[in-house]
C-alpha cells in the first residue's frame, strides 16, 4: 500500500488527533475535574467512575463477539470499528445527558484548562510547540525556494498555505484552545493557529466567538453580557454539523476536499495520531504517524496490533535515513511511528537539506539510532527558526 512521494517542494496540510498525541495521555479526565472542582458537593467523580463501568460493560459485549476471529482484513476491520462505534456513542449520550458539565460556564473552562495545564494533568508531548512554531517557517521557505504556494504564471495570488487541523472525538474544543494557549502553542508570530474539529459543550462559545464578542462590545466592562451556562450536553463543535465520536467521524471530516496545490494537483495529506480511533485516517493519509511512547501506553498497543493482525508494516520515520536514497522513502510506506514530534521535525528538515547535508544527517543518525542516543544529534539538526538559515 504504497503512497507518492512528499516531494521537498510540496506543502503539506497536517492533521493531527489531541488525546494522546499532541497531549502524551487522554485528557478526559482532567476535563471532568474541571466540573469535579467546581461542583464540589455533586458527587462528579462517582457519577464519573459509574459512567465509566458502564461505558467498559457495553464495550466488552461487542468486544466479546468479535475477540475470537478478529478480523484480518481493512474491510473486516472497518466493521469491527463500525460495531465499536455504537458503544461509543451510547457512552457519550450518557455522559451527554448526566448533567455532569452542566453550569460550566466559559471562564471555568478557561480556567480549569489553564489549571490543568500547570499542574501537569495535562502534558503536551515533546517537540509539540516547536513543530508548530517551525510550520510557518517551513511554510515560507518551501514558497521562498520553489514558488509552490502561488498560482504559476498568475502574479498577485495568495499562496496556498499549509492547512493545519486538529481532529479530535474531545468534548470541549474550548478545552483544547485554552490547553493549548496555556502551554504557549497558540498565536504567536511563529505559532500557526489549528483549525479544531472537535465537540463542546452546549453554550460554550469558541476562544474566536468569545473575543469576537469582547471586541465588538463597547458598553461597561462590568455589564459585559457573558455566554449562558452549559446545560451540559455535548454538541457539534464550531463549524461542524454532527458531533465527532469515533473512527469514521474523524474519516469523514478527514476526506473532505481542500483546495489544491499550485499545479493543480491535490496537496499531500500527513496525519498523526495514536490510538484505534485514528487507523481509519491514518489509512487514508499520503503518509500515517502512529505516535509511540517507549514502552507503548495502552491506545498505542491497540493501535499497533491492528496493524500487525492487518499485515501493514510500520517501520519508524527515523528509518528514512537507513535507506540510500536520494530521496526519502518513507512515503513508499503507508504508515510509520516517530516517538514524537522532534522526529516528525527531523523529517521535515530533511525534505529542505541539500544532498550533501542529508547524506551528513543519515550518516550521523544512523550512528546515533544504532547506540540509543539519536536525541542528542538530532539537537544539532533542530535549530530555532528564526536563526536557521539552513533551507534556504
Amino acid at each position: 500500500m504504497s503512497r507518492p512521494l512528499i516531494a521537498t517542494n510540496q506543502p503539506i496540510d497536517w492533521y493531527l488527533d489531541w488525546d494522546g498525541t499532541i497531549t502524551k495521555d487522554d485528557t478526559l479526565d482532567a476535563l471532568v475535574n474541571i466540573a469535579v472542582r467546581k461542583k464540589i458537593d455533586a458527587n462528579i467523580q462517582e457519577q464519573w467512575e459509574s459512567l465509566g463501568f458502564d461505558y467498559m460493560v457495553d464495550y466488552s459485549e461487542i468486544y466479546g463477539e468479535y475477540i475470537r476471529d478478529l478480523p484480518t482484513t481493512v474491510p473486516a476491520e472497518k466493521e469491527f470499528l463500525k460495531a465499536v462505534e455504537a458503544a461509543e456513542r451510547r457512552s457519550v449520550d450518557r455522559v451527554s445527558d448526566s448533567g455532569i458539565f452542566q453550569g460550566l460556564n466559559e471562564d471555568d473552562i478557561k480556567d480549569g484548562a489553564k489549571d490543568t495545564v500547570q499542574n501537569d494533568e495535562v502534558q503536551i508531548r515533546p517537540g509539540y510547540v516547536d513543530f508548530v512554531k517551525n510550520l510557518m517557517h517551513w511554510d515560507r521557505n518551501i514558497e521562498q525556494m520553489t514558488g509552490v504556494g502561488t498560482i504559476r504564471g498568475q502574479r498577485g495570488q495568495k499562496p496556498r498555505r499549509e492547512l493545519f487541523t486538529i481532529l479530535s472525538v474531545n468534548w470541549s474544543a474550548r478545552f483544547i484552545e485554552e490547553c493549548l494557549k496555556s502551554a504557549a502553542a497558540w498565536g504567536g508570530q511563529y505559532r500557526k493557529k489549528p483549525t479544531i474539529c472537535a465537540n463542546e459543550l452546549e453554550n460554550i462559545p469558541s476562544l474566536e466567538d468569545s473575543e469576537r464578542r469582547r471586541s465588538e462590545y463597547d458598553g461597561p466592562g462590568d455589564l459585559f453580557p457573558e455566554a449562558p451556562p452549559s446545560t451540559g450536553r455535548i454538541v457539534p463543535g464550531p463549524g461542524q454539523q454532527s458531533r465527532i465520536i469515533f473512527s469514521r467521524d474523524k474519516l469523514e471530516r478527514f476526506s473532505r476536499t481542500e483546495a489544491p496545490n499550485a499545479d493543480g494537483n491535490p496537496v499531500p495529506k500527513v496525519y498523526i495520531g495514536d490510538s484505534w480511533t485514528d487507523l481509519e485516517c491514518l489509512l487514508a493519509a499520503d503518509l500515517g504517524i502512529c505516535i509511540r511512547d517507549d514502552p507503548m501506553g495502552g491506545t498505542q498497543q491497540k493501535l499497533a496490533q491492528s496493524l500487525d493482525r492487518l499485515g501493514i508494516e510500520c517501520p519508524r520515520l527515523l528509518d528514512i535515513l537507513y535507506i540510500e536514497h536520494e530521496e526519502p522513502k518513507a512515503n513508499d510506506w503507508s504508515i510509520v511511528w516517530a516517538r514524537d514530534f522532534r522526529e516528525i521535525m527531523v523529517w521535515l528538515h530533511w525534505r529542505s537539506m541539500s544532498k550533501k547535508k542529508r547524506k551528513d544527517t543519515r550518516r550521523d543518525l544512523r550512528r546515533a539510532l544504532e547506540s540509543g542516543h539519536e536525541n542528542g544529534v538530532m539537537d544539532g539538526y533542530l535549530t530555532d527558526p528564526e536563526t536557521d538559515q539552513s533551507a534556504h
